[in-house]
């Protein structure tokens, strides 16, 4: 790909997401609201929400034998 060319495809790809970012911006508020309430039914669907509260609980566990390591190093300091 030559410079110009790369130079090209940048531009066109610049005109794409401005058409983008200008349909974006005249979507109502009402019409985003169900692509998101569309988009989560689908992701309860999908279990993806099941495997975020493994996921969360896991990080929970985490934090919470960090919190009661540094207790612990504290008492004894």
């Amino acid at each position: 790909m030559t410079r110009e060319e790369a130079m090209a495809f940048k531009a066109r790809w610049q005109l794409v997401n401005e058409r983008i970012d200008e349909e974006i911006r005249r979507t109502p508020v009402e019409v985003k609201f169900e692509q998101m309430v569309r988009l989560h039914t689908l992701g309860q669907t999908l279990g993806w929400g099941d495997k975020k509260s493994r996921q969360e609980s896991a990080v929970r566990a985490r934090w919470q034998r960090l919190h009661r390591s540094l207790n612990d190093q504290e008492k004894i300091a």
